[in-house]
């Protein structure tokens, strides 16, 4: 039992550890019920349009009454603050923007999303109960009232919906693929998978002209994969839940499970929908109360007299950075200085886009501006920054100076204010003169600037990761090993992660180092994909002696030193090779030869900028689950987004490499990042890469131990694609208007790396000692019946295996468990029977696949039967008895044999004929007035058969609901 308990608690703390993905979105707070600083953000190809803005401030306006009170009067919007673009008028502003920027909003405001065309959605990629990344909507949905509301309904409940994903990590109560839209209740029943099970509705097949579905409860025939549920638009019961129809005028409430409350909003937790499979068959509101808002009784009830949020319109201005670079004494150690001054130097010149505001400020003893703010609009702009670097590393280190000179600097620039300013401060010392970062740091809040950190060495201060997290910025470790490019990184991930929808700015392909013997050469390869190759640069930066580069095009053109574009710059030890105009594409390959008598590290490094500045280049980005590790044993979770504008690359091949402190002795772990829905990745094929790492060594450090994180994604199977498969958002009235998946492109040969930043340990963690495990499986949370056989009385199941130490390695065995009763199985897994090995007819319970394989086990039914319902519940269990947490519940019925589907009753057909012609007349008036309302053919309007009758989907659902 001790063990369990053990357990339970690495369990917890390992989902409390990712509260916060490091994405650095804008932080919004709730103090007293009321959620102030959200940031909605409308991107600058939109073009200009007063009405947007006052849509926005009704929508949002409209969602906090509605979320007042579906909260139970304990959360509403106090104020919001729209972002305009700074191609937009003067005029429409209230002021202009500081740290407001698109990149961090909370709200965006785009193009349609081909995954999901016009439907809100929220981008999550956490765990059940963690805040989502940010809600996207398109402009047509908030300006074309008729066409937003003729599909997914008042538009300020839609907004609530995607809020419960947002700030609460809520999943939506609807089936997203084709065997879930129904299941079996505990009598055998079929019923359609929504929340609450008092909302009502029909049945109908969109695979066969709309024709009813058989679901007839006596049966207990499972309906095709066709058939869908359309809820009663008028008078329906059910008052939940939010996260499922939240068109419907009777949903008010999210789903809860207190016996106490309206039972017409209690959750179905039978339901095969995301939230019970992800969030452990919990409500939503169960859920919301394990959230900060509402933990411990936080925000109770409170009348208020109004829920109307104040709104402040800003313009987006350029951005403005300041280096803030130590020259304290010890930068002269391990070459440290020089290699400071050659990264800041590739920074300046190549990586920083244009259009934005670069200062520089040195410290050691005491601070002093090196540059004022200078807006970079071209190479003489570019070249007076790189003359005004540092020359010299000598005194101590005061690294709360460098933040207040800093902060000078922002405050003289263009608006005269620091706020939203980014100070990226470079260290590789402790603090040892006042003032102290302490000392500064609430300047720094209370003004509104970020501070990225990059700490340069294992005895860089560990205070400068928390400066990081608590402004909202960056934080980076340079370990110096030699194979870590982290500064180079660092200086590029601090555009890169800050690029988002921007298609100037620079992509990063290639990043590592390489030991080149004496006399020797290395050799490598580029991929230039059809995305990019504009200011092509190739780098190559030496440590003792210049080196020779030769680099060949994919068409066999070679550049070499003495031609144009072949650059040696002898004080930063620097060989840069720049492509003109659009590089070819394909593989460039290139020699590098080290004429010296000694060996030397060489690094290289390529960028390269989109080849359409109105087409998006694939990008890859990378976050972690938080800076800071306080819980022992010690875990994270590394995430990589790889897409191609809003479109994700799927079936690439995504690793981490995580360096470790003491790299003398503890090499690199590479660690491959999956998008299969398994342990931490909670989706599949969305783009979004992720694995647990749990490779922590306790070693001693300086100060903090910090490990940095790089990743690289590449087509090295030949399998990645572009790919929209069409994706639902927000519920909507009519399922026409979700997109169809795309045809998969493929990507071809690409290369991408990123920065993933830094992990640090806080003191006082444990860490798992060699010999023991104290880390359980993780959660399989795919558990599904793939078939079931009457005359055999045979189940077939199916899950993707988890690994031993959360999603890493190989569990142990299976504990599989059946139940009659699906309350008995969800609320005891213990007391359930569990499946012994003699019942399984096809694969085994004790020796599981490696993780992320696909796992099928038949097995055949202890007792034969036909019309009762099986649950089936499963946990992943490691050689050291370290159990995981039960998966999901899946669930079958043995019927003898399925009846044919039925088509409408003739009764049926008899009252549509009839409103055709009759009563029905209005509504197809109003229908047609709809459709001219709609902008140029946004909305699909699909023509179906109907017994030899052409009728739109729109005009037959609209009946449907009459009927």
């Amino acid at each position: 039992m001790r063990q369990h308990a053990i357990i339970a608690q690495i369990i917890g703390c390992v989902l409390a550890f990712s509260v916060a993905v490091v994405a650095q979105r804008n932080r919004i707070s709730l103090l007293n019920n009321e959620y102030s600083g959200i940031l909605v953000a409308i991107h600058e190809s939109i073009p200009e349009d007063a009405y947007l803005i006052e849509r926005i401030q009704e929508v949002f306006s409209s969602a906090s009454s509605y979320l007042y009170e579906a909260s139970e009067k304990r959360v509403y919007f106090k104020d919001v603050t729209i972002l305009i673009p700074r191609t937009w008028s003067d005029s429409l502003a209230d002021e202009a923007a500081t740290y407001e920027k698109f990149c961090i909003a909370n709200v965006v405001v785009d193009q349609p999303n081909p995954e999901y065309g016009d439907n809100p959605y929220v981008k999550q990629i956490q765990p059940c109960g963690q805040p989502g990344e940010y809600m996207h909507l398109t402009s047509q949905w908030l300006t074309d009232v008729a066409y937003s509301e003729y599909y997914w309904g008042e538009s300020g409940k839609v907004v609530v919906h995607e809020w419960g994903h947002l700030r609460w990590g809520l999943f939506d109560e609807y089936a997203i693929d084709d065997n879930e839209h129904f299941y079996f209740d505990e009598i055998g029943r079929v019923e359609p998978t929504r929340c609450s099970a008092d909302i009502s509705g029909q049945s109908y097949d969109i695979y066969k002209n709309y024709r009813r579905c058989n679901t007839d409860p006596e049966s207990g025939v499972m309906p095709g994969t066709g058939c869908r549920f359309f809820p009663d638009l008028y008078g329906n019961d059910g008052t939940s839940s939010f996260l499922y129809a939240n068109y419907l005028d009777s949903v008010v409430h999210f789903c809860h499970s207190d016996p106490e409350k309206d039972q017409l909003s209690k959750h179905n937790r039978i339901a095969t929908n995301r939230q019970n499979k992800l969030c452990e068959h919990r409500s939503s509101w169960d859920v919301m109360l394990t959230t900060p808002d509402f933990l411990n009784g936080n925000n109770s009830a409170r009348e208020v007299g109004s829920t109307v949020p104040s709104f402040r319109v800003v313009q987006d201005v350029d951005e403005r950075i300041v280096l803030v670079l130590d020259v304290s004494g010890s930068m002269e150690q391990n070459n440290r200085f020089n290699l400071m001054i050659q990264a800041s130097t590739k920074y300046l010149r190549y990586t920083v886009p244009n259009n934005t505001y670069v200062g520089i400020v040195e410290f050691s003893t005491s601070a002093y501006k090196l540059s004022s703010l200078v807006f970079i609009d071209g190479p003489a702009a570019r070249e007076l920054l790189v003359s005004s670097l540092p020359t010299v590393a000598v005194g101590a280190t005061c690294i709360g100076c460098g933040l207040q000179k800093g902060i000078e600097v922002l405050e003289a620039g263009p608006g005269l204010t620091a706020s939203g300013g980014i100070l990226f401060l470079i260290s590789d010392g402790e603090e040892n003169q006042i003032p102290n970062i302490a000392d500064v740091k609430d300047e720094l809040i209370s003004k509104g600037v970020i501070v990225d950190t990059l700490a340069f060495s294992e005895a860089a201060d560990d205070q400068l990761t928390k400066l990081s997290e608590d402004t909202n910025g960056l934080s980076f470790y340079y370990s110096e090993s030699s194979e870590s490019t982290a500064l180079h990184d660092a200086f590029a991930a601090t555009v890169t992660t800050r690029t988002c929808g921007d298609n100037i700015a620079a992509v990063q392909l290639v990043s590592y180092k390489a030991n080149v013997t004496a006399n020797g050469e290395i050799t490598g390869q580029v991929p230039i994909d059809s995305s990019i190759g504009k200011n092509t640069a190739f780098f190559f930066f030496w440590q003792t002696s210049e080196v020779d580069v030769q680099l060949t095009s994919p068409s066999g053109l070679v550049i070499s030193k003495g031609m144009e574009g072949y650059i040696v710059d002898n004080f930063t030890n620097t060989v840069v090779v720049e492509v003109p105009g659009q590089a070819e594409i394909g593989t460039w390959s290139y020699i590098v030869n080290n004429s010296d008598a000694v060996h030397q590290i060489i690094e290289v490094s390529v960028e390269s900028k989109p080849s359409d500045e109105s087409a998006s280049p694939i990008r890859l980005t990378s976050t972690l689950s938080g800076y800071t590790i306080t819980q022992s044993p010690p875990t994270a979770i590394v995430y990589a987004e790889l897409s191609r504008g809003f479109v994700p690359v799927t079936g690439a091949t995504v690793f981490a490499v995580v360096d470790r402190p003491e790299p003398q002795t503890n090499p690199p772990v590479e660690l491959q990042l999956f998008d299969n829905g398994v342990g931490a990745d909670i989706t599949k094929d969305d783009g979004v890469y992720s694995a647990y790492f749990v490779d922590f060594i306790e070693a001693t450090c300086p100060t903090s131990c910090r490990y940095s994180v790089q990743v690289t994604a590449s087509d090295q199977d030949g399998n990645a694609v572009v790919s929209a498969n069409g994706r639902m958002g927000a519920l909507p009235k009519d399922l026409s208007i979700i997109p169809e998946p795309g045809e998969p492109s493929p990507v071809g040969d690409f290369s991408r790396i990123a920065s993933g930043g830094v992990i640090q340990v806080a003191d006082g963690v444990t860490y798992v000692q060699p010999g023991t495990d104290l880390l359980p499986p993780a959660r399989i949370n795919d558990l599904s019946v793939l078939s079931t056989s009457y005359d055999d009385q045979t189940i077939v199941l199916q899950w993707t295996a988890t690994g031993n130490d959360m999603d890493q390695g190989t569990a142990d065995h299976y504990d599989m468990r059946i139940a009659s009763n699906f309350s008995s199985l969800v609320d005891d897994f213990l007391s359930a029977t569990p499946i012994e090995e003699e019942y399984v007819l096809v694969g085994n319970l004790t020796s599981p696949l490696p993780s992320g394989s696909l796992e099928m086990l038949t097995i055949a039914m202890p007792s034969r039967g036909a019309g009762s319902s099986f649950y089936f519940a499963l946990r992943a269990v490691d050689a050291a008895g370290n159990e995981g947490a039960v998966s999901n519940i899946a669930q079958s019925t043995l019927v003898v044999q399925p009846q044919p589907e039925q088509g409408l009753e003739a009764w049926e057909i008899a009252l549509i004929a009839v409103g055709c012609f009759t009563g029905v007349a209005l509504v197809v008036a109003v229908s047609a007035a709809l459709v001219v309302s709609c902008k140029k053919g946004k909305r699909k309007n699909k023509i179906v058969d109907i017994d030899g009758e052409k009728q739109t989907e729109e005009y037959v659902n609209e009946v449907v609901q009459e009927i």
